[in-house]
């Protein structure tokens, strides 16, 4: 065995988190299947077969592994370890959820704190910073469909009509069903000038269950205009074809 496979087999040795890790095998593994794990490992590990200035690893690893072999080799050793394993993984996932918890918590407080900053910026007419400000929260919690209603009003007001629809539709994704989110999604789409979109989007914010947020007329009145403005274009386009056939430009009527 070379050098390398010797250091890499000491390192694999003294770096192993549990006894089933160390000699390779599942918890699952048979008394057989241990004691040839064990068998293999020794072979490579064994301080006698070790280089001289790798023989104090070699030792301690020697050491663990006999350690391993022992305790799993052992019924009753074997069991208890399997159930001192379990109530460390038990506290390690406590701990794990624990500290996840406690993440999502101060990241909700800091995104509420900077919520608040962009709705005042928004008020205030600040528009890029309002946006801006915005965008942090959102990266502190991404699954608030109000920050990305309140972006896609800050993007409207900016004329990025895109960008807005963007966030309505996302915004949809995190809170389904929203009026709200329903009635930005079909300002900006009217103002790109998709308009049967526009108005399947105005009814769904009639129709949809969670009116929060919706004004005391609610969005039959712009459902109304929406479908007017619609009616309105397509009399407009076909009396501009009309008169262009009129003139002989057939192309241009086309």
């Amino acid at each position: 065995m070379s050098t390398q496979e010797e250091d890499i087999a000491i390192r694999h040795a003294l770096n192993a988190t549990d006894h089933y890790k160390l000699l390779l095998v599942s918890q699952e593994a048979s008394e057989e299947q241990v004691k040839r794990a064990y068998l293999q490992l020794s072979r490579k590990l064994h301080p006698d077969k070790a280089p001289t200035n790798s023989r104090h690893r070699a030792e301690t690893a020697f050491k663990r592994l006999s350690e391993a072999f022992a305790t799993l080799s052992d019924p009753i050793a074997r069991a208890n370890y399997n159930e001192q394993l379990l109530e460390e993984a038990q506290v390690e996932e406590r701990l794990r959820r624990d500290f996840e918890a406690n993440e999502i918590r101060r990241h909700t407080e800091q995104s509420a704190q900077l919520k608040q900053e962009a709705d005042d910026a928004l008020t205030a007419g600040k528009l890029q910073e309002a946006v801006k400000i915005y965008t942090r929260a959102i990266g502190l919690d991404p699954s608030n469909a109000s920050l990305f209603s309140n972006r896609a009003a800050a993007y409207l007001s900016l004329g990025k009509c895109t960008d807005a629809l963007a966030d309505a539709e996302t915004g949809l994704e995190r809170r389904p069903g929203w009026a709200k989110l329903y009635s930005r999604k079909a300002t900006a789409l009217d103002a790109l000038q998709r308009y049967n979109e526009a108005i399947e989007a105005w009814r769904a914010a009639v129709d949809a269950e969670d009116q929060t947020g919706t004004p005391e007329g609610g969005w039959v009145e712009p459902l109304k205009l929406a479908e007017q403005a619609l009616a309105n274009k397509v009399d407009q386009l076909k009396k501009q074809a009309a008169e262009a056939l009129s003139k002989g430009r057939v192309d241009q009527a086309v």
